[in-house]
């Protein structure tokens, strides 16, 4: 755009005499055009000497150079002087003025010239600049001055050599104070060289920058090849590693989005992917109690082009561990323990060796975890109990086997019985060949019978021994008879 009010102007002065005639009722005036000269910037001030004393105004008329007259403005008497704010910089105006009456008008002053000098815009440089096709956010940046014009007068227009490649509509100029920006908010359909032109105009001259831009083909990322993973039900599978890249973009700029194929089978929220660069991983997780094959798809994207990448995933169902071997109750003294109580441990799917053993204690004071020892391997395992000095009761142990998604436990009870105590022996006979012992009651005691065949011997404890509980005694009896020597004793646990 032209700025009429950013210029310096130039003039010139005509003299001619001034001299009022009347004849026929009209004013004749006769006077000096002094001429058209700078007044401030965007502004040409005429002047003019009035030799009259009976005009009613001045008319002031105007014309581009080679071109027709017209009347610009109308002052009063007297006036010697026009400032004209309406002059555009770089052409050349042409002056002429008059005085009127009621009986008419003079005759009209020389004519006198004068023009605004303009001054072209500058704009400065813009680098080239290389893009992948589809590229949507390359903005180049560029200075521009006018010494007569503001930023918002200023016309500025970009130009394509190669509209496949950069399309106009595709193009947008954006200008403040001084600076601005070429951006391309499109690319067309085509890879190669475009020159652009970036013309700023202020109306009368202007300026111009080239660049080119050069747009490349943007091939799509690939995805390394990824084995098919074997799992199970209710298993966390991964991290799996697998690999990305690309020809245009570094590794770190692709991003990686997994899908489950089927969400029956594996959550696509499940899905997790990790790792940078070009390694990459994912991880997911397996539904409870199916089993079947799915696919996960990797999408790995550029943010133009995208490649999926295909991990494949059979599931079959886990069957739990299987314990054996093992009863319900263990009894020993305080004094007492167990040594390589022997179980086995299998699984259907995995190898015993790759099992997970572990037992806990229901009530560490009687058995606390120091006392617990697994030993064995593989499908054979033992286990060696050693209660707390001084604890007495029972505790509950439990024998946990895990493959890793699922896990089988066993409990069992293990009684620690109190030290041995002396019974005061009321009575003993033989009685139809039956052993009778009668013993003092204790508070809270239970008795046992035990017999011993000969001093070498070990005791054993009657099984099926009678208890006769009376209010200050128990008896005893054997059911065998007694058909050799035999020794008895009575064990009294609280």
């Amino acid at each position: 755009m032209l700025n009429p009010h950013n210029a310096k102007h130039y003039g010139r002065c005509l003299a001619l005499n001034f001299i009022p005639l009347f004849w026929k009722g009209v004013v004749s005036i006769i006077f000096c055009f002094v001429g058209v000269a700078s007044l401030q910037a965007g502004q040409l001030s005429l002047t003019w000497q009035d030799n009259s004393n009976n005009e009613e105004g001045f008319e002031i008329e105007r014309c581009l150079q080679g071109e027709n007259f017209g009347l610009l403005a109308t002052v009063e008497s007297g006036a010697e002087s026009f400032v004209d704010d309406s002059v555009v910089p770089g052409h050349v105006y042409e002056y002429r003025v008059r005085a009127f009456n009621s009986f008419g008008y003079s005759g009209y002053t020389n004519v006198s010239s004068g023009t605004m000098p303009n001054t072209a815009p500058t704009l400065s440089e813009i680098e080239d600049v290389s893009v992948v096709k589809g590229t949507t956010s390359t903005v180049l940046d560029f200075q521009f001055a006018d010494a007569e014009s503001g930023s918002d007068e200023l016309v500025f227009e970009a130009i394509s050599s190669n509209l496949s490649v950069v399309p106009l509509s595709g193009i947008f100029v954006e200008v403040g104070e001084g600076s601005g920006t070429v951006s391309f908010a499109s690319l067309g359909s085509s890879t190669g060289t475009s020159t652009i032109t970036l013309l700023v105009s202020d109306g009368v001259d202007f300026a111009q920058q080239t660049f080119k831009v050069e747009v490349k083909r943007n091939l799509a990322p690939t995805v390394g090849m990824l084995q098919a993973a074997n799992v199970q039900d209710s298993q966390q599978v991964g991290p799996i590693e697998f690999t990305i890249s690309d020809a245009e973009y570094p590794e770190d700029l692709l991003t990686v989005i997994g899908t489950s194929m089927d969400e029956s089978l594996i959550a696509s929220e499940s899905i997790s992917i990790g790792g940078s660069g070009s390694n990459r991983t994912v991880s997911f997780a397996t539904q409870a109690g199916v089993s079947g094959s799915t696919t996960i798809r990797l999408k790995v994207s550029d943010g133009v082009n995208s490649t999926n990448g295909v991990l494949s995933v059979n599931i079959s169902k886990n069957s739990a561990p299987v314990i054996s071997g093992l009863e319900e109750i263990y009894t020993i003294d305080e004094e007492g323990n167990i040594e390589a109580l022997a179980f086995s441990i299998s699984d259907r799917e995995t190898a015993a060796n790759s099992l997970e053993v572990s037992v806990s204690s229901s009530n560490a004071l009687i058995v606390s975890q120091y006392g617990i020892k697994l030993k064995g391997s593989g499908s054979q395992r033992t286990l060696d109990i050693t209660p707390s000095p001084g604890m007495t009761g029972t505790v509950e142990l439990i024998v946990s086997v895990s493959d890793g998604v699922r896990t089988t436990r066993h409990a069992f009870n293990l009684r620690v019985l109190a030290p041995e105590q002396l019974v005061k022996i009321l009575g003993f006979s033989i009685e139809q060949k039956l052993a009778v012992v009668e013993v003092e009651n204790r508070l809270d005691a239970t008795f046992s019978l035990w017999k011993i065949h000969s001093l070498d011997g070990a005791w054993e404890k009657v099984v099926d021994a009678q208890t006769v509980m009376e209010a200050t005694s128990t008896t005893l009896i054997d059911p065998m008879p007694v058909d050799t020597a035999v020794c008895y004793r009575v064990i009294a646990s609280e």
